[in-house]
């Protein structure tokens, strides 16, 4: 995430712009995995919030019956455009590393320990788990200026003919 490592992008060889836009893809699938599942996390602490303001019991039967439900709404997400990855599932090891920022946010708690939180615990978490999608979100806008980057050198330079389509596939 380095600004300066983009500096010189001009004079890289079309391999190095090749790996350097592979790396930042599979940066950004696994900031996207991480980022989906900071909004998994909001959404069922809005569920739990909301019916605790509500005065309403909240317990696993019900969060199981209302899931598919709860982290199938779009409605609370960003406009933030959609982009699709050449690849599919995040790099395990990437994950690994990467995973420990949301799972700090989540304090190692599970689901069953929210029925325990008071509403302050609950806007509390909430707090950090939207900090922490907002970083994420951050990263991500970066990384997808830098493909972007990326993307425009390359095509610069199958236009003027320096690299050819040929090179690529052989």
């Amino acid at each position: 995430m380095d600004p300066d490592y983009l500096k010189g992008l001009e004079d890289k060889p079309i391999n190095a712009l090749r790996e350097i836009r592979q790396e930042y893809c599979s940066l950004e699938v696994t900031i996207s995995y991480l980022r989906r599942l900071a909004q998994g996390y909001l959404d069922i602490l809005a569920f739990y919030i909301e019916r605790r303001e509500n005065g309403e019991p909240v317990d696993t039967s019900t969060l199981v019956t209302t899931l598919v439900r709860l982290l199938a709404d779009r409605s609370r997400r960003s406009e933030q455009p959609a982009r699709l990855s050449a690849l599919l599932a995040p790099n395990l090891v990437d994950l690994t590393t990467d995973i420990s920022d949301v799972d700090s946010v989540i304090g190692g708690y599970d689901i069953e320990e929210l029925h325990s939180m008071d509403l302050e615990e609950l806007y509390a978490l909430r707090s950090r788990l939207q900090r922490a999608e907002r970083g994420l979100s951050t990263d991500r806008r970066v990384l997808h200026q830098r493909i972007d980057l990326l993307d425009a050198e390359l095509v610069k330079r199958y236009r003027s003919g320096e690299a050819t389509v040929e090179e690529l596939i052989g």
